[in-house]
Parts: C-alpha cells; structure tokens; sequence
C-alpha cells in the first residue's frame, strides 16, 4: 500500500514539475513573441510546439500512470485457473 502512495505522490510532482515547465515555457515564448514583428506567424509555430510538447508529456505519464496487477490478484487468478483446468 504504501507503495502506490509514493507513486500518486511522484507522479503529482512530475505532474507540478510539468505544469511549471509549461508555465516558465508560455512565459518564455510570450516574451520572444513580443520582440519580433512577424507575431501572427511566431505564435501559430508557438502554439504548434506547444500541442507537441504536450503531447509527448502526456505519453510519458500514460507509461507512468499504468500500474501493473496486484500481486494477491495475480495469485488468486492463477490458483483459479488451475483448478479450472484440474476440474474439467
């Protein structure tokens, strides 16, 4: 049990680390936007990575995210299987 506690728990900073990395990122190209002349441009490319980005962050918590089956459950589906197969 306390085990799955502390992966909700890495997964909940991973999931603040990447909020904050998206926040710091946004700033980061509002402030390179606003320097250039071709903005319409910049923050459809902008907008473009952005999705990317997100995309690929999202597919790494997906991998995270997935838990493998309990233990006891594995067991139990096993033992029950077998004695399907030693019954018929």
């Amino acid at each position: 049990m306390a085990g799955k506690s502390k992966e909700r728990v890495r997964l909940g900073e991973v999931l603040v680390y990447a909020a904050a990395g998206l926040a710091d990122l946004g700033i980061k190209q509002v402030r390179e936007l606003s320097r250039r002349s071709d903005l319409g441009d910049q923050a459809k490319e902008g907008c473009r990575e952005l999705a990317a980005r997100g995309e690929l962050s999202l597919n790494r918590l997906r991998h995270l995210a997935k838990a493998p089956e309990p233990y006891f459950e594995t067991l139990a589906r096993r033992a029950a299987d077998r004695a399907d197969r030693d019954h018929a």
